[in-house]
C-alpha cells in the first residue's frame, strides 16, 4: 500500500494517501532549527517559534512519557522537508500551527517513519496522512510512533472523505442498513438503525484501506456469525469485490468488528464453523473485584447455576508457573485501571455511562473450550485486561473434558436466575506448578452472605408505596426472554420478561445495589407525569408493576422490598446515539430534533426535570417514534456540565447537544473507535443504571492452560 520515502536522492515518495510531488525539487532539509537565527518581531522581540508569523510549526507529542518536539518551517511556498527536532519519538499526536501570515491557512504537513510510510492519524471525523491546523488542535496517531521526517508542502490535499471508511451492509433480502467504520484501526460498532434479523453481510472498502481487511459480525449472544461465499466458510468477512456472505441462519446482530489482524479462518477451522459445536459452554460475570494483597473473586452465571471462584498468590504460589502468570495479570488489569480518568461512571461524581459518544464495550459472553484456548481474543470476546484475567479464572471449570460448565441452558424464570443454586471453588496450581486446579469449598455462611448481597433489593419509602397503583408481581411469575451486560460495568441480569399467564411482555429494570436513589427517582417522576397525564403528549414507558422475589415480606409498617420495575416493552428500539450519523436521512434526524425540544419543553411546562439529558436516553421505535427514558438523575459527562445536574438548565445543554448532533453529526459527533452501547437485544437500555465501571477495556492477549482441570476436595 505503501511506497517508499528515498532521502538520499532526495525524493519522496507518499503513501497513495498523499498529493506527493515525484521530482528532485522536494529537497530534504536536514538542518534543525537550531542552525538557523531566530526573527524578531517588529517590536524587536523574538517569537516564540523564531519564524514570526510567516512560520508553520508541527509538534509532536507523548503526554504519557512527557515527551515533545517542536519543528518550524519558514516560507512553505514548496515542498519542505525536516527531521523532528530533539526526539524521533515514540509520539502520540501531531498538531499543525499556521502563522497569521501565512497565506495558505490550509496547508498541510505529514509525518514519516523510518521506512518511508506515511504515518496516519485522526481527528473527530477525520482521517488522514496529510494533517492541517485550522484551529481544532492536535491529530492522534494509531498509536505511539516513531518520526523520522516531517514534510510540510502546499501541493499536499485532504483525502477524500470515506477513503479510510468500511461500509457494512446487513441484509435481510427486503430491507438493508448500513454501518460505517474505521479501515485503519480495531473498530466495533454496533448495527445502525435496527438489530436484525438479517441473513447476509456485504463489505465495502474506501479506496485507501487494504482490500484484505476483514470484519466480524456478532449475534446476540456476542458470537462470531458464520456465512458463506461461494466454497468460503467463514466468521471474518473481506470485500475483495465478490459480493454478500449469506449467513448459515437468519440471526440479530449485536456489534461488527472490523480489524487489520484478523485474517481469513484456515481449512480446519472452516469446516468446524460450517458446523460450530453446540457443546461450548459459556458464561457471564455477575460479580468481580481484585485488590491490592492480589487476591481475586469472580461470580459468573452458567446454565442456570453460578459459580463464585476465589483465587489467591498464597494459593498458587510466588514461584509456581500459574503463580507468576496470575501475578502478571492481576497486575496488568489493575494497571489497566489507573489508566482510566477515574471520574468516569463513578457513582461518587453522580456520573452516567454513555452508550455511543465516549464509551468501551463492558462484559460479554465468553465462549470457552478446546477450540477456543488456541484461537484469536476474538473468538472468545477477550477486550481487556480485566477480562483476560476473568477467563484465566474460569479456565479450568471450563474445561471440556473435566470443567463443571455446562453447554445447556433452559428457559427460567427471574426468581430462578436470582436464587439458582452456587458452586463454590478456589484454584489452586498443581503438584508441578504447571497448571491450575480448582477446589469446590463447601458453602459456608459467609461465601452464602456473600451471594445473598448480589441480590438486587430496594426498600421503597412510603410515599411511593402509598402513591403507586401499579401491581405486585412475584419473581417466579415472569419468564425471562432477553438478558443484558450493559451499560457498561452492570453485571448480567435479565432485561426482558414475559409474564407466564398473560403473556405481556415487558422491560425489566433491576435495582442497583450500589445506587438505589436513582431507580425511586424515577418511580417517582414516572408517576409525575402519569398523573398529569402526559403519556398522552409524549412516548414515555409507563410503569406496568413492581417485582419483589418471592420470599419478600412486608416490614412491620407495611413497607416493601423490589428488586425492579417492568416497564413498557419499547417495540424495536434503537439509542438515538446510534442513529447521530450522516448516513440516517436528514429528515428523520430533524424529526427526532423537533421532538426532543417538544419533548424537553413539556416536561419543564410541568416542572419535572429529566436529569441525565443525553442521546442515550432517547429511543427511536421500530415505527420512527422517539421515546423518552431514563429519569433516575444523575449526569454524563460531556453533555451536561455538572453544576447544571438536574437541573432545567442541564436538561436544556443536553437537548441542545442531542439537537445539534442531530443536525450536524459530522461537526457534532465524535465517536470511539469501540462502541460500547447499551442495549439489551441491540438496545433496550431503558434508562440504564448509573454504576463505577469496571477495570479498564483493552486489547490485552488472553492467557489460558489447556491442560487446567477440576479438582474435587471433601
Amino acid at each position: 500500500m505503501y511506497s517508499t520515502i528515498a532521502f538520499g536522492s532526495l525524493l519522496i515518495a507518499a503513501s497513495n494517501a498523499l498529493a506527493f510531488p515525484q521530482s528532485a525539487s522536494v529537497a530534504v532539509v536536514a538542518a534543525s532549527t537550531s542552525s538557523a537565527a531566530p526573527a524578531a518581531s517588529s517590536s524587536g522581540a523574538v517569537s516564540a517559534t523564531g519564524y514570526g508569523d510567516n512560520s508553520v510549526t508541527v509538534i509532536l507529542s507523548n503526554q504519557a512519557i512527557e515527551l515533545g518536539s517542536q519543528t518550524t518551517f519558514k516560507n512553505v511556498n514548496s515542498a519542505k522537508s525536516k527531521p523532528p527536532v530533539g526526539s524521533s519519538g515514540p509520539f502520540q499526536t501531531i498538531e499543525i500551527n499556521v502563522g497569521d501570515d501565512v497565506a495558505n491557512k490550509d496547508l498541510r504537513c505529514s509525518a514519516f517513519d523510518a521506512n518511508g510510510v506515511a504515518l496516519i492519524a485522526r481527528r473527530g471525523a477525520n482521517t488522514d496522512t496529510t494533517f492541517s491546523d485550522a484551529d481544532k488542535g492536535e491529530w492522534t496517531f494509531l498509536g505511539d510512533v516513531e518520526v523520522a521526517q516531517i514534510t510540510c508542502d502546499p501541493a499536499f490535499v485532504a483525502v477524500a472523505a470515506g477513503s479510510y471508511d468500511i461500509r457494512v451492509t446487513l441484509s435481510d433480502g427486503n430491507l438493508a442498513t448500513q454501518t460505517v467504520l474505521s479501515g485503519v484501526v480495531r473498530n466495533i460498532q454496533p448495527p445502525v438503525g435496527s438489530s436484525g434479523p438479517y441473513n447476509s453481510v456485504e463489505i465495502s472498502v474506501g479506496p485507501l484501506v487494504d482490500p484484505a481487511l476483514r470484519c466480524k459480525v456478532k449475534n446476540n449472544a456476542n458470537r462470531a456469525i458464520v456465512a458463506t461465499r461461494g466454497e468460503n466458510v467463514d466468521t471474518t468477512f473481506s470485500d475483495a469485490d465478490k459480493g454478500a456472505w449469506a449467513f448459515t441462519k437468519s440471526s440479530l446482530v449485536k456489534n461488527i468488528v472490523c480489524n487489520p489482524d484478523f485474517v481469513a479462518a484456515p481449512h480446519d477451522y472452516q469446516t468446524m464453523a460450517a458446523n460450530p459445536t453446540a457443546n461450548e459452554p459459556q458464561w457471564h460475570t455477575l460479580d468481580f473485584f481484585t485488590d491490592d494483597d492480589v487476591d481475586s473473586a469472580i461470580t459468573i452465571f452458567n446454565a442456570n447455576r453460578r459459580f463464585h471462584i476465589i483465587a489467591s498468590q498464597r494459593k498458587l504460589g510466588n514461584d509456581t508457573k500459574v503463580g507468576k502468570d496470575y501475578y502478571k495479570l492481576v497486575r496488568n488489569a489493575q494497571a489497566r485501571s489507573a489508566e482510566e480518568d477515574p471520574r468516569k461512571g463513578s457513582p461518587a461524581d453522580g456520573l452516567s455511562s454513555d452508550s455511543g459518544i465516549n464509551v468501551a464495550e463492558g462484559d460479554e459472553e465468553r465462549v470457552l473450550g478446546s477450540d477456543a484456548d488456541n484461537n484469536s481474543e476474538e473468538h472468545v470476546g477477550i477486550e481487556s485486561a480485566e477480562d483476560a484475567l476473568k477467563c484465566w479464572m474460569v479456565s479450568p471449570l471450563a474445561d471440556p473434558e473435566h470443567g463443571l460448565l455446562s453447554a445447556k441452558s433452559n428457559v427460567q424464570t427471574v426468581e430462578q436466575f436470582y436464587n439458582c443454586p452456587t458452586t463454590f471453588c478456589e484454584l489452586t496450581a498443581s503438584e508441578d506448578g504447571q497448571d491450575i486446579e480448582a477446589i469446590e469449598l463447601k458453602a459456608t455462611p459467609e461465601l452464602q452472605k456473600r451471594m445473598e448481597g448480589l441480590l438486587p433489593k430496594a426498600l421503597l419509602p412510603k410515599y411511593l408505596t402509598n402513591s403507586l397503583t401499579a401491581p405486585w408481581f412475584r419473581s417466579s411469575e415472569l419468564d425471562v426472554l432477553d438478558y443484558s451486560d450493559r451499560p457498561v460495568g452492570t453485571p448480567y441480569h435479565p432485561c426482558r420478561v414475559q409474564h407466564k399467564e398473560s403473556k405481556e411482555v415487558y422491560f425489566l429494570k433491576v435495582v442497583d445495589n450500589e445506587q438505589q436513589q436513582p431507580i425511586k427517582r424515577e418511580l417517582s417522576i414516572l408517576h409525575q407525569i402519569e398523573q398529569a397525564g402526559l403519556r398522552q403528549k409524549m412516548n414515555v414507558p409507563r410503569v406496568t408493576g413492581l417485582v419483589a422475589f418471592d420470599n419478600t415480606e412486608p416490614t412491620p409498617t407495611g413497607r416493601k422490598k423490589i428488586m425492579g420495575i417492568l416497564l413498557t416493552d419499547i417495540p424495536g428500539p434503537t439509542p438515538l446515539t446510534l442513529l447521530l450519523d450522516e448516513s440516517v436521512e436528514q429528515e428523520r434526524r430533524e424529526k427526532w430534533a423537533k421532538e426532543a425540544e417538544r419533548i424537553t419543553d413539556v416536561l419543564h411546562e410541568h416542572e419535572i426535570i429529566w436529569g441525565d439529558a443525553k442521546a442515550d436516553n432517547f429511543m427511536v421505535d421500530r415505527a420512527d417514534n422517539l421515546w423518552i427514558i431514563d429519569f433516575g438523575g444523575s449526569y454524563t459527562e460531556g453533555w451536561v456540565d455538572p453544576e447544571l445536574n438536574e437541573t432545567e438548565e442541564g436538561d436544556e445543554m443536553g437537548t441542545a447537544k442531542i439537537i445539534n448532533a442531530l443536525k450536524d453529526p459530522v461537526a457534532n459527533v465524535a465517536r470511539p473507535d469501540e462502541d460500547g452501547s447499551a442495549h439489551c437485544q441491540a438496545s433496550k437500555s431503558q434508562g440504564g443504571s448509573k454504576r463505577k465501571r469496571g477495570l479498564s477495556e483493552g486489547g490485552d492477549d488472553r492467557q489460558t492452560d489447556k491442560r487446567s482441570r477440576i479438582r474435587r476436595d471433601g
